[in-house]
């Protein structure tokens, strides 16, 4: 697949949750990928996937309860963890055996949610991040005028079809004002990873 024309294909762009808190150069970078994909007979149009806050949700309550649990023991007996990795670990402690069984029980409607998408297109497109690589010291970040946190933003975008289980593949795609590089995220079908090195490999060959 990789190297054959991408005539024919259809890309999805989708909105909500995808598409807000990018700064400038992401945005920028996307607009181009954009324009690329279109230049080279690829069909790009908007899609939905329904309910991906309530997947994003699922996602973030397994991931704190398993990291809670792989941890317990250690953090328990006082073992040494930089604070900032302790109180992410002891967030997973509020998350109860229920709401954690809930979250695993909503994957199957998660995955089910991306492949209604993907009916309708080859791949979704989206930044793997909204920003570029912060400073080591950097904890919030500014876009457009609203102060969020970074660490939040630097793992929304690949976390639900972390969930999901939906191939993903991250390439580059340009650099930021400061020379860091830029990623964009594709979205495939199951078993589908053909067409994720497809594009991808036309887009890092489109990079500069």
């Amino acid at each position: 697949m990789i190297g054959k024309p991408l005539d024919g294909l259809a890309v999805g762009l989708p909105g909500s949750f995808f598409n807000t808190h990018w700064s400038e150069s992401v945005t920028k970078a996307v607009e181009r990928a954009v324009e690329t994909l279109k230049e080279s007979g690829v069909r790009v149009c908007p899609v939905s996937i329904a309910h991906i806050d309530q997947i994003y949700e699922a996602q973030q309550r397994v991931l704190r309860f398993e990291a809670y649990a792989l941890h317990a023991d250690r953090l328990a007996a006082g073992k040494p963890y930089e604070s900032e990795v302790r109180e992410r670990l002891m967030a997973g402690r509020e998350v109860t055996h229920e709401s954690y069984r809930q979250a695993l029980a909503y994957r199957p409607n998660a995955k089910a949610h991306f492949d209604a998408a993907l009916q309708k297109v080859d791949i979704i497109l989206t930044p793997t991040c909204g920003i570029t690589a912060p400073t080591l010291q950097e904890r919030e970040t500014v876009l457009n005028g609203e102060t969020v946190s970074t660490r939040w933003l630097l793992t929304r975008l690949t976390a639900p079809t972390n969930f999901s289980g939906h191939p993903s593949l991250s390439v580059p795609f340009g650099k930021d004002g400061q020379g860091m590089p830029i990623g964009l995220q594709l979205v495939g079908r199951y078993h589908d990873e053909a067409t994720l090195y497809q594009v991808g490999s036309f887009l890092t060959g489109e990079r500069t």
